[in-house]
């Protein structure tokens, strides 16, 4: 069954139980109004009740309640007697009655009769057919492009990681990560990946070791947890700030190994010291946005990347020791 058939049937289910709700209310209020009107009709004569009524009065009322009740009405009048069944009596026995029906009405509520009125529908899971499908997911989630260059692979714990080769450099095998790395921490120093690609919405503390020495490359999007000294190793040279990256970089957090930066369109301001003074390389990508006030491109810095840019340079934006600057606006 399919979504759509289920999503269908429940809001059948849901109509047809509301018109039931309805009935099932309307009748508890009709029962609350019978018994309201009897209370009522009873307070009001007891309240009109002479105080000097005798005794032989009231007797009088329940002589003709066990006369009516041994004859029906046809019996009496047939008597021809003077008999005379005043407004009161008849309204004592069309309450009496009313009263049945709610106390009957009441029994089959107790009884969940009228509960069971309500069409009760549960979507049941087959487990073991989710199992199978995460167990198997590997042979039916994947996807290639120009021999196996990407991969998607679930690991034991059914994160999905993405297996990706650059089309440059010494082709070792790079991992994308959505949730969190782990899988990491299982390979031998010789399968490590030399890049690694974190996702937006990765969502696991980077604690000094999740990221194992080896890596050398490491790209970050808009990734969840805060970053903290040692959280990417001494063995990284390189490191792109992806669109979307929204954390401060306090002096530190990025290691003396990096040589080469990439920045696009973050979103919390550099800060002197941002920057570690190692780099020699920056690119400033599409849309990066932030005013470059001296110092937060270090002195260590020889060439510089500009893409479309959105704040204007100011005079000593660019330290004294960038030796190359290349502009690379989009017509």
């Amino acid at each position: 069954m399919s979504k759509l058939d289920i999503k269908k049937q429940l809001q059948t289910t849901f109509e047809n139980n509301t018109l039931i709700n309805t009935i099932i209310t309307s009748s508890i209020n009709n029962d609350n109004q019978i018994l309201s009107t009897i209370i009522n009709n009873n307070n009001n004569k007891n309240e009109n009740k002479n105080e000097n009524e005798n005794e032989n009065e009231i007797i009088t009322t329940i002589e003709k309640l066990n006369e009516i009740l041994k004859f029906n009405d046809q019996q009496i009048y047939d008597n021809g007697d003077d008999f005379i069944i005043d407004r009161d009596t008849i309204k004592i026995i069309k309450q009496y009655q009313q009263s049945l029906i709610v106390l009957n009405n009441n029994n089959n509520i107790n009884n969940s009769n009228k509960l069971n009125e309500y069409d009760n529908q549960i979507i049941h899971f087959n487990n073991q057919i989710i199992d199978d499908i995460k167990n198997n997911l590997k042979s039916i989630y994947s996807l290639n492009k120009s021999n196996d260059r990407f991969k998607i692979e679930i690991d034991k714990n059914n994160n999905e990681f993405i297996k990706y080769r650059l089309s440059w450099g010494d082709n070792k095998d790079c991992i994308a990560f959505k949730d969190n790395c782990d899988i990491l921490s299982k390979l031998k120093k010789n399968q490590l990946p030399s890049s690694v690609m974190l996702l937006d919405g990765f969502n696991q503390i980077l604690t000094p070791g999740i990221l194992p020495d080896g890596v050398e490359s490491l790209y970050l999007y808009d990734i969840k947890q805060e970053l903290m000294i040692g959280s990417i190793p001494n063995t990284v040279t390189s490191v792109c700030f992806e669109d979307g990256f929204n954390q401060k970089l306090t002096p530190g957090i990025l290691p003396d190994s990096v040589k080469w930066l990439y920045i696009g369109n973050i979103k919390k301001e550099l800060i002197i010291g941002s920057i570690p003074n190692t780099v020699t390389h920056v690119h400033l990508f599409d849309g990066f946005n932030q005013k470059l006030t001296p110092g937060i491109l270090p002195d260590s810095v020889e060439s510089l990347y500009l893409y479309d840019i959105k704040q204007q340079l100011i005079i000593d934006s660019i330290p004294n020791t960038v030796n190359i600057v290349r502009n690379y606006i989009s017509s």
